[in-house]
């Protein structure tokens, strides 16, 4: 695409050169191949502007800035006031506004938007549609799975993604839609079709200078929609009131404690460590998302009450999308589910071992809760957990306060500690443990050794806070690390001592 037709309609300060070829954009210096377009982007911590010269020594034949910088006379430029949200105009443009052509659903909210992003897509996927999905786990185009870097990729990322998407002819793209995200521009010139807002809790302060500033985040994405569009809503949160207004999109509800589009009987949920069963309820007056009268019990293996919540606002979505319910009570029925979403690791162990995300003061607290309610009188529930560097001090203590409240046992451990003192984390984090119940074990290995190595018959283990990563984050250098192997390896080799034992002991 020439680059005067890419920049067509831009508001620029100025502009400079010719017009070039451009084969690709990219706001990373290092992804700059000849012929490519370098957006210089001003970053919480690097200033693309520092590495335009970089960018034109790798092949770029044209720059977007925002500041006020001499570069070569022949260098086609284009000074803007916001490089962020030109790149996301940029990005569109260049692929063909691919947004467009699919239908492309936003999930948002601080706990749970990866769960019903599969839930969705499994749904979805039972009914012969097909799925793209960009997440916090994976971006999956058809065949090809990328670990993902962000929750929700950068403009030019996002929509070379949904540009695949369409070629390999899916019918749908699920979005985990980040505050960052919103923020950042990435989203800007996006067309969804739906959205989906799970709840509202504390979480990325390190980022929004206030929890109104993340509120206003959330709500700008909703507020983006479309009267075409829709909104599915947890109507039990208690941010409902406020989202709702000025929401231009048709609203669709879903609760436990009251009455919605898609609810469900009270006297009819059955939560245990098997999963879940519970009767669902339609709001006949509003006959919008289905005409059938027969009772539906839903069945699925996810455990927990906030996973009640994740499953109703898949259902809720897919109901407003023509999905018969039959299909999605059997596609919830087989959910496999989520890698480090409560991933129950069983090795033929005695005891209950679950690797948990959670990494919130909300998702800890919601998770520990329901596990509670399974341990019996003499069984104890244990936890492992540490809060990552470099994010929201203020959920430290507490979550070291819910931790120690609802556990019988804490130990606490490093998690990602980026560029901060792991010691001086779980300083932090001891604040709010009030109770002589918990010790500290920063080497995270030795921490969930020490964790299973406690458990008895009976007990519960959740390790949690890093779920699907494989990695551990410091200051200088990242590890590969995974929660759910060092479960497996302990257990496997504690079974391996047990064995020794009964054996010399014959």
């Amino acid at each position: 695409m020439k680059f005067s037709n890419l920049i067509q309609n831009l508001e620029v300060i100025s502009f400079h050169g010719g017009d070039p070829e451009i084969k690709g954009i990219s706001c990373n210096s290092g992804q700059i191949r000849e012929g490519y377009l370098f957006v210089a982007i001003r970053g919480e911590k690097n200033n693309g502007h520092r590495f335009i010269e970089e960018a034109i020594k790798r092949g770029a034949v044209a720059v977007i800035l925002e500041e006020d910088l001499p570069l070569r006379h022949s260098l086609a430029s284009v000074r803007v006031d916001n490089s962020r949200l030109t790149l996301a105009k940029l990005s569109t443009r260049f692929y063909g506004r691919p947004s467009s052509k699919i239908n492309l659903i936003g999930i948002t909210g601080t706990d749970g938007k990866t769960t019903v992003s599969y839930l969705i897509k499994s749904i979805l996927e039972s009914f012969a549609k097909k799925v793209g999905l960009l997440g916090t786990i994976n971006y999956e185009i058809g065949n090809r799975i990328v670990p993902a870097t962000n929750t929700t990729p950068d403009a030019v990322v996002l929509n070379s993604y949904l540009h695949d998407m369409l070629g390999e002819n899916a019918d749908y793209a699920v979005l985990e839609v980040s505050s960052h995200s919103v923020c950042q521009h990435r989203i800007d010139g996006l067309n969804f079709k739906s959205a989906i807002f799970t709840n509202f809790g504390q979480d990325h302060l390190n980022y929004h200078r206030t929890l109104e500033d993340y509120f206003q985040a959330k709500k700008a994405f909703l507020e983006s929609l479309s009267s075409e569009g829709k909104l599915i809503i947890n109507a039990d949160d208690p941010s409902y009131a406020r989202i709702i207004k000025n929401i231009k999109a048709k609203i669709f509800t879903y609760a436990i404690k009251k009455r919605a589009d898609v609810f469900i009987e009270q006297d009819s949920l059955s939560l245990s460590l098997e999963g879940i069963k519970f009767k669902l309820c339609l709001e006949f007056s509003n006959s919008r998302l289905c005409n059938s009268s027969k009772d539906f019990f839903v069945q699925s293996p996810l455990i927990g009450e906030y996973n009640v919540y994740n499953i109703l606002a898949a259902i809720c979505f897919c109901l407003t999308e023509g999905i018969p319910l039959q299909v999605i009570v059997s596609a919830l029925n087989k959910f496999p589910g989520v890698p480090g979403r409560l991933q129950r690791i069983d090795c033929g162990q005695d005891f209950v071992l679950f690797v948990d995300y959670a990494h919130t003061a909300g998702a800890l607290q919601a998770v520990l809760t329901n596990l509670k309610r399974y341990v019996n009188n003499e069984g104890r529930l244990i936890t492992v957990f540490g809060c990552g560097g470099d994010r929201d001090r203020q959920k430290r203590v507490q979550m070291g306060r819910i931790s120690s409240e609802i556990s019988d046992r804490v130990i606490l451990t490093s998690d990602n500690p980026r560029s901060e003192d792991p010691s001086r984390i779980i300083q932090d984090i001891s604040q709010g443990i009030k109770r002589d119940n918990s010790e500290v074990i920063l080497e995270r290995e030795e921490a969930i050794v020490k964790g299973i190595n406690l458990a008895k018959k009976g007990d519960i283990v959740l390790i949690a806070g890093k779920g699907h990563e494989k990695y551990q984050i410091f200051k200088d250098t990242v590890v590969p690390f995974d929660d759910v192997e060092v479960a497996r390896k302990t257990v496997y080799s504690l079974q391996s001592t047990d064995d020794r034992k009964e054996r010399n002991r014959q």
